[in-house]
């Protein structure tokens, strides 16, 4: 598994991560937590977002980046641009018909922008991952 694996396994379980914190935040505005059980959540969710990128960078002997990769990196970013953006206009064109007085506050701004990132983290990292395991090795011709 080279960097680029491992940076995208990372942006899975990142993504997995960063949507923990509303979750969090929903339960604790529900029941009321106390300090110690909050400590105990932080500790590994502190591991958690630290560990992986400690064990990507460890390794002395690491694969260069190379065109390759750029390659898988590129097509899975624009695959993941183009999913938010067809997603953006369904949805859109949903809520335009179906909801007809919906309108779009500033509170849900942040709601917005939040899990639009946290979407394109996750499909780069299944783009990559996806790229890796269906893509060929190029074969270098006689």
């Amino acid at each position: 598994m080279n960097q680029t694996q491992k940076g995208a396994v990372y942006g899975l379980i990142l993504t997995a991560v960063l949507l923990f914190i509303p979750l969090f935040d929903f339960i604790e505005s529900k029941i009321q937590i106390s300090m110690l059980v909050k400590q105990l959540i932080l500790i590994p969710w502190i591991v958690l977002m630290i560990g992986p990128v400690w064990l990507i960078e460890r390794k002395k002997n690491k694969a260069p980046f190379d065109e390759r990769d750029k390659q898988i990196c590129i097509r899975a970013a624009l695959a993941a641009l183009v999913v938010l953006f067809l997603a953006g206009i369904t949805a859109y064109t949903v809520i335009l018909f179906w909801f007809e007085s919906f309108t779009l506050k500033s509170k849900h701004l942040p709601v917005l922008i939040y899990g639009t990132l946290s979407a394109f983290i996750f499909l780069l990292s299944i783009g990559v991952l996806v790229q890796y395991c269906h893509c060929p090795r190029e074969r270098s011709r006689p």
